[in-house]
């Protein structure tokens, strides 16, 4: 990426001599699958290793599509015959390989191509995120746990077991206490009345979820409540099961939850998704500590989506620019928030700032 600063020499230079010491950390790809496992009979099979390779980069792609798209995109890439996995490879390597007169193993790790990918996936019209969020609070209750003490017992652990499956969605799950729990109503629940008081209380990405469970003769209806607030903007979705009750097992909350999973993971990969309109925004960034813009730079020069950034205007303690971006100011603003830049929409141009929470 080219930087085009404008004016003032001085911070030319000054932007040389710091830049050698700024580290750039680069966080997993989005293109990355790693630790594909193969196994082969190597009696009936010849060029064993050729065939280990044409085996992971279509295991790879598949499992791309699965981390990448909505599940309804994926079933969508699910039923695309003949898929030129190779193509859309950029290398691979042999983590392991173990090979004998009766058998072949083999652990891969590939890098698919980033362009090639993208047109493949917008050739197809799937829908596709690059973007990993950070920690997004998530709240999960039942409306009268005391009442489904054990289902509820297994609703909280299933959730926390949960967290972490998913390569662009990072939920962190807040277990409140049972006083907590028979304070909440479903009003002050979904207005985050019981969270507004706390430090670290956020209200641009979080996720609620309100079980209120009955029992109707042998089977539990589960009437549930998503409230889904990404970048600000709220989705409220309500679902309804009904399932064969047990006291002392709750596997049906297994698909139940995965399902829930997957509302929320499609409204995230939705609301980042990667656009094909290219966009030019202006920035200003304020502060008297010229390395925090140093960071920021790093920052703007990893992030995909932006292919290129200009500096038109510096000052003691203000810079101002544009950046093209692949997407709207909203998309832009939830981009740079998950990217650790702060950035406040004042119509005209964005004011950002280093996050340093």
């Amino acid at each position: 990426m080219k930087i085009i600063i404008i004016k003032y020499l001085k911070y030319i230079i000054l932007l040389v001599i710091n830049f050698l010491f700024i580290t750039s950390v680069t966080a997993e790809s989005a293109f990355e699958i790693d630790d594909i496992e193969i196994f082969l009979d190597t009696k009936n099979s010849i060029n064993v290793r050729n065939i280990a390779i044409q085996q992971a980069e279509n295991s790879g792609i598949d499992l791309l599509a699965k981390k990448l798209l909505t599940t309804d995109d994926y079933r969508k890439f699910s039923l695309i015959k003949e898929v030129d996995a190779n193509y859309l490879v950029e290398g691979l390597e042999f983590k392991d390989e173990v090979i004998t007169s009766e058998s072949y193993k083999a652990i891969l790790n590939i890098r698919f191509n980033k362009k090639r990918i993208r047109e493949f996936f917008q050739a197809h019209s799937l829908v596709f995120t690059e973007t990993q969020s950070n920690k997004i609070p998530l709240y999960a209750v039942f409306s009268n746990h005391e009442e489904f003490y054990n289902v509820d017992k297994a609703w909280r652990t299933k959730w926390s077991q949960r967290v972490g499956k998913r390569y662009a969605l990072n939920m962190s799950h807040t277990l409140l206490s049972r006083e907590e729990k028979n304070a909440l109503t479903l009003s002050s629940f979904l207005s985050l009345d019981f969270i507004m008081n706390n430090d670290d209380f956020n209200s641009d990405n979080i996720i609620l979820i309100w079980c209120d469970p009955k029992i109707k003769g042998s089977k539990i209806e589960l009437n549930i409540i998503s409230k889904i607030i990404i970048n600000n903007s709220t989705k409220i979705i309500s679902n309804n099961f009904i399932e064969d009750f047990s006291i002392n097992e709750a596997e049906y909350l297994d698909d139940i939850i995965t399902n829930l999973e997957d509302n929320i993971y499609n409204h995230w990969v939705s609301s980042t998704a990667y656009s094909k309109s290219l966009q030019l925004h202006k920035f200003q960034f304020n502060s008297k500590d010229f390395n925090e813009w140093l960071e920021v730079k790093t920052i703007l020069e990893n992030i995909d989506s932006i292919p290129s950034f200009y500096i038109s205007e510096v000052s003691n303690n203000k810079i101002e620019g544009a950046l093209e971006f692949f997407g709207d100011a909203n998309k832009l603003r939830l981009i740079l928030n998950e990217n650790n830049i702060y950035a406040s929409d004042l119509g005209s141009i964005h004011v950002i700032q280093l996050n340093n929470d």
